[in-house]
C-alpha cells in the first residue's frame, strides 16, 4: 500500500512539471547581411545536413569535448559521440522543415536541416549559397531542462563541427514563442564555441566549421626526430 502511494506521488509530481509547446524561428539565410554557416574553407554545407538546436546539459563536458577536438586528441566521431551524450534537442517535433524537392539530400520531416538556398554577396561575389530558414513547430521542453538555459545551434559536416550561440538565446520561463535564433546576432568571440568567423569588408560574413587537428603519424614523428638529431650535430660542430 505504501509502495503504491509512493508511485502515485511520483507520477503526480511528474505530471505537475510544466511542459511548454511553442515555435522557434530559425534564421540562417544571410538576412540583413548576417553571416551564414560554411565549411572551414568557406565551401557550402550540403542541403539536407542536420542542424542541431537545443541545449547542452553539461557545459564542462562540452568544454572538454571542444578542447579534445581542437587539440587533436579526439577525432571527429568520438567528438560527435561526446557532444550527443550531453545534448538535448529542442526540435524533436519538427514538422516538414525540409523542402519537398530536397528529399534526395536526406531531408527529414522530423529534423531541422539546411533547407534552402539564398543569393548572397560574399566578398564582392554574388551567388546562391546553401542556408537554412524557417521554424520548428510544437517544440516541447519541460522543467527538466529549465528556464534561462543557453540554446545552441550546431552542425557537423564532412569531418568538421561548428557550435554557435548568442547570449540572448535562452529558454524562457513560460514558452518559446518569442524565441528567434537569428545568426545575424552572432559575432566573433564568445559566440563561437567551435569554429571561426570570416569577416569580409562587404556583403555576408561566414561562420566556419572547425576541423580536428590530426594526430602526428609515426612517420612524421620519426622525421621530426631525425631533423632534431641533425640540428643537434650541426650545433655541436659549430
Amino acid at each position: 500500500m505504501k509502495y503504491q502511494k509512493s508511485v502515485t506521488a511520483i507520477l503526480l509530481a511528474l505530471s505537475s512539471l510544466p511542459v511548454f509547446a511553442a515555435n522557434i524561428a530559425l534564421v540562417g539565410n544571410g538576412a540583413s547581411t548576417g553571416p551564414y554557416i560554411t565549411s572551414s574553407v568557406g565551401v557550402d554545407i550540403a542541403l539536407g545536413t542536420r542542424l542541431r538546436v537545443g541545449t547542452f546539459t553539461d557545459t564542462i563536458a562540452l568544454s572538454n569535448a571542444i578542447q579534445a577536438f581542437t587539440s587533436g586528441t579526439s577525432d571527429y566521431l568520438a567528438t560527435l559521440a561526446a557532444l550527443n551524450s550531453v545534448f538535448t534537442d529542442l526540435g524533436t517535433n519538427v514538422a516538414n522543415y525540409g523542402n519537398a524537392n530536397q528529399t534526395g539530400t536526406g531531408v527529414s520531416a522530423t529534423q531541422a536541416v539546411f533547407n534552402t538556398t539564398a543569393s548572397l554577396a560574399v566578398n564582392g561575389v554574388t551567388a546562391a549559397h546553401n542556408v537554412f530558414s524557417g521554424s520548428i513547430a510544437n517544440v516541447n521542453y519541460s522543467s527538466s531542462i529549465g528556464s534561462n538555459k543557453s540554446v545552441y545551434v550546431w552542425t557537423a559536416y564532412s569531418g568538421e563541427i561548428g557550435i554557435f550561440r548568442d547570449s540572448t538565446w535562452t529558454t524562457p520561463a513560460s514558452d518559446l514563442t518569442a524565441l528567434t535564433l537569428n545568426l545575424n546576432t552572432i559575432s566573433a568571440g564568445s559566440d563561437i564555441l567551435l569554429g571561426s568567423y570570416q569577416d569580409y569588408a562587404s556583403g555576408n560574413d561566414q561562420l566556419r566549421l572547425a576541423s580536428a587537428i590530426p594526430e602526428p603519424s609515426s612517420a612524421s614523428l620519426l622525421a621530426l626526430g631525425v631533423a632534431g638529431l641533425v640540428a643537434l650535430r650541426v650545433r655541436r660542430k659549430s
